[in-house]
């Protein structure tokens, strides 16, 4: 077991997790939020950060601006069809995105989001998880790790591989305890 690539991947499914919740809207708007909506443009997909600039002049307005200005209707239409349930709007310069206050039912929409973004994490987790502990077991049966070694090796991925679930759990519920505040 190479415990310094056990806690790589780790930090990668972590770090991964972490930006899945910045999309996640918490009461303000963020540009995080829509950057990453992908839109069928000169004949492939882009994502919207790289088709013009996104500023949030307000804390419940985030305004896009695209360099290429014939884009704006697939702009607008791409956000509007997104999960995020939002409606934009759109004149010849920029898109407008206003977001609606958020109802206390929209809340726990969004809080079973970071509940499925968690389990997604976890079962990443879990998989690096299985893999590390066949590598553990093939060594053992290649003869390259005594017994001792065998159940120290998996005891301390084990301890790693918890104190990173915990962490996302952590991440969780900050996120699900922002969203519940009024």
């Amino acid at each position: 077991m190479n415990k310094f690539e056990l806690k790589k991947d780790l930090t990668e499914a972590i770090d991964f997790f972490k930006s899945e919740l910045t999309k996640v809207r918490a009461g303000r708007a963020s540009s995080s939020l829509i950057e990453d909506i992908t839109i069928e443009v000169y004949g492939s997909k882009m994502r919207l950060k790289e088709l013009g600039s996104i500023t949030v002049p307000e804390s419940q307005l985030i305004i896009v601006s695209p360099w290429d200005r014939s884009q704006i209707p697939a702009i607008s239409k791409a956000i509007n069809t997104s999960e995020l349930n939002l409606n934009s709007s759109f004149d010849n310069e920029k898109v407008r995105v206003p977001l609606p206050a958020l109802s206390q039912e929209r809340r726990a929409e969004l809080a079973k989001l970071v509940s499925t973004k968690l389990e997604a994490c976890k079962t990443t987790i879990r998989n690096l998880r299985n893999d590390v502990m066949k590598s553990v077991d093939k060594q053992f049966t290649d003869k390259a790790l005594s017994e001792d070694e065998k159940f120290q090796q998996k005891e301390e991925a084990d301890k790693i591989i918890k104190d990173f679930s915990d962490q996302a759990d952590s991440l969780a519920d900050d996120k699900k305890k922002s969203l519940m505040e009024l």
